[in-house]
């Protein structure tokens, strides 16, 4: 197979990919008949042609287009090593969650350090969790070891950015794997979004979530008070999903020091409104990586996808999450914790 041929085919894949995940942010369902037909135009008439016409001015095009997504994935897997170290974040492995190269189990803690925090968030703890699935993989056992690992982290606050079950029928699986969330009191509390895939089981999850004594942000701004006597402005949105209004509504009583959404997508709208950090979900990471392209299922596009990020004068932090979707595997992005301290 000729090296012009490889390229050929490789831009097919970053193309399909791409279309995939515009699907995905959409929400539009992906149908096999369609599938094979942009399979086709993408990848099949693409290479065929190389075939059939071999001609130097296709190697060329096949190195440049190449050669341009080779360099913007290695930007910006770069840029996210200076915004990890701008942080002083660092993964750290929990002991009991083994795994290398599936790493569906293998839990990791990822910190991250704000020391140019406002004097009143100075000492807060911060703990981040999203993307639950709680759809039966992980097994429910594994939860209850995960919230052994959120309970000893003894954060002040813990904040869940949305999508606890990817199905309706999962209920009764998101109240076993949820039992011991409610045995965790972090003195500010328990707070929590909800996520596009939880439109559907809205009612359902509401009263799972009052048991456990978390409670919802819908499209809403709170004051809390922490027990050394100073307050944080928090608040939270689900846009555009589970009748939310619109990003703004949320802080519609003015800027906030927290802003808790379930995507990334809302950065840049909560920045421009006043929010100091801001933090979110609903990317797993990619959940899918390869090597030197990087998380390759993003239903945002792949536009911040994970780590830290700047947006205007905000922080952006962008958690993996636990759990998966669509495919009940993740290979080389890790389900996480994401501590903050302030």
């Amino acid at each position: 197979m000729s090296a012009p041929l490889l390229r050929w085919i490789f831009l097919g894949f970053c193309a399909l990919i791409w279309r995939w995940n515009r699907k995905l942010g959409a929400q539009t369902p992906l149908t096999l008949r369609s599938e094979l037909l942009w399979i086709a135009g993408f990848m099949v008439i693409p290479s065929g042609l190389w075939l059939i016409w071999s001609h130097s001015a296709l190697a060329m095009l096949s190195w440049v287009l190449t050669l341009a997504i080779l360099l913007r994935t290695g930007w910006r897997l770069a840029m996210r090593q200076v915004d990890f170290a701008a942080v002083r974040s660092r993964p750290a492995d929990v002991p009991w969650a083994k795994g290398r190269f599936l790493t569906t189990r293998a839990l990791q803690i990822r910190s991250y350090s704000f020391d140019d925090a406002p004097a009143h968030l100075q000492g807060l703890s911060v703990v981040l969790l999203s993307d639950l699935h709680c759809d039966g993989w992980p097994e429910p056992a594994w939860y209850d070891r995960y919230w052994q690992i959120v309970k000893g982290l003894q954060p002040d606050l813990i904040l869940i950015a949305g999508d606890f079950l990817t199905r309706p029928e999962s209920l009764p699986l998101v109240r076993r794997c949820l039992r011991d969330l409610g045995r965790i009191h972090p003195s500010l509390g328990i707070h929590a979004v909800l996520g596009n895939r939880d439109q559907d089981s809205i009612e359902g999850l509401k009263e799972i979530l009052r048991e456990r004594s978390v409670e919802i942000l819908h499209d809403e701004s709170r004051t809390l008070v922490h027990p050394n006597g100073r307050s944080i402005r928090l608040a939270g949105t689900s846009w555009p999903w589970c009748g939310s209004e619109g990003v703004r509504k949320c802080m519609a009583d003015g800027a906030v020091d927290i802003a808790l959404t379930h995507t990334p997508d809302n950065a840049q709208e909560l920045a421009n409104a006043g929010a100091g950090w801001i933090l979110a979900g609903h990317t797993h990471g990619g959940q899918i990586a390869l090597p030197l392209i990087g998380g390759i299922i993003a239903p945002n596009g792949g536009r911040r996808i994970y780590g830290h990020h700047v947006v205007s004068h905000s922080h952006l932090v962008v958690t993996s999450g636990v759990g998966c979707s669509r495919l009940p595997v993740r290979c080389l992005v890790h389900p996480e914790i994401a501590f903050l301290r302030f």
